[in-house]
């Protein structure tokens, strides 16, 4: 993948966040009769505060597992939160969550000059973290408020399975011959496939991918999962932040409520409209559901036009031909 495959349709971003926005306004209209939901100034600017310190604690996890690829192309920290913040933008403004991987491998491969598929590889592997941490975490939760959570329960399984099959054949593309019998011969139909249609890109991605198994010891591994779960909590308590005071509501259920609606907008809706709601309104009371949606939407958005302009990375596209 080259910058001029790089396509960024403005039609496409507008429609996406009107229908977020409509979304969110129809929630609204039915539960709460187009009551505005209640923001205290205070607690608005302390979850900012918690919701960017989120961001921040997910860059120092992709940096950690970028020093195991490439040790001597190490960026700053502030590259790595444009990375993510990117990411965050492209995945909110996007048909679907999956946007947000091809902007950080994009953003980090400009930064080090490498290929796109090399660090396609890196974030392939960085989202693995998130979805095992959100859907196990989800699925254990969602126990605790059925029959509400069956759909979150039937997607955080699949989405585990999917993904923990994906990491086991990614592992083994380079070097099937060790693999369980019935992966060596998925990853064996699958290289004879794809590197036909990719050449060097392909080889380039699975080499990647094996390079960072192989460097992420235990100890690595664990800070990796530590400073998933951290962030994502982080992303929790900036909803109980937002109904500080205002929602009866504590911080576990804040938290449980983030990491259904987390998993539940793993499904390919646009900019998780719908599924974020459903997840959210388990453990939420309507307000605090529009609330902290919107916060967590526009402030993601904004933040992340903020990184397009800043980093000049959006005259980089337009001048080889996006749009």
């Amino acid at each position: 993948m080259n910058i001029q495959e790089i396509k960024i349709s403005k039609k496409t971003i507008v429609l996406v966040i009107l229908v977020v926005t409509t979304v969110m306004i129809t929630y609204n209209v039915i539960t709460e009769g187009m009551k505005p939901p209640t923001i205290d100034p205070i607690n608005l600017l302390i979850a900012f505060i918690v919701f960017f310190g989120a961001w921040l604690v997910s860059a120092i996890r992709l940096r950690t597992i970028h020093i195991s690829l490439d040790p001597e192309k190490k960026l700053s920290l502030k590259e790595y939160l444009y990375a993510r913040l990117l990411g965050g933008l492209m995945a909110y403004i996007t048909p679907s969550a999956i946007g947000g991987e091809p902007a950080r491998a994009y953003y980090l491969s400009y930064k080090c000059n490498e290929r796109f598929s090399k660090y396609f590889a890196l974030v392939i592997y960085e989202v693995l973290y998130d979805v095992f941490v959100t859907s196990i975490g989800a699925v254990v939760f969602s126990l605790f408020y059925l029959p509400l959570t069956i759909p979150i329960i039937i997607v955080g399984i699949a989405n585990t399975g999917f993904w923990g099959t994906m990491y086991l054949l990614l592992e083994n593309m380079i070097d099937p011959d060790n693999a369980p019998r019935i992966i060596r011969f998925v990853v064996r139909v699958v290289n004879d496939q794809l590197s036909k249609r990719l050449g060097d890109s392909y080889t380039s991605f699975a080499s990647s991918f094996k390079i960072i198994v192989s460097r992420m010891d235990i100890g690595r591994r664990f800070v990796v999962c530590v400073l998933t779960i951290v962030f994502q909590m982080l992303f929790g308590i900036t909803i109980y932040l937002l109904g500080f005071n205002v929602y009866n509501v504590n911080i576990a259920n804040a938290i449980i409520a983030y990491f259904l609606a987390a998993t539940a907008s793993a499904l390919p809706t646009p900019g998780g409209a719908g599924t974020m709601e459903y997840g959210l309104s388990i453990t939420l009371p309507p307000g605090l559901v529009i609330l902290s949606r919107s916060f967590i939407y526009y402030t993601t958005v904004i933040m992340g036009i903020i990184v397009l302009y800043h980093s000049g990375i959006r005259e980089i596209i337009e001048r080889n031909g996006g749009s």
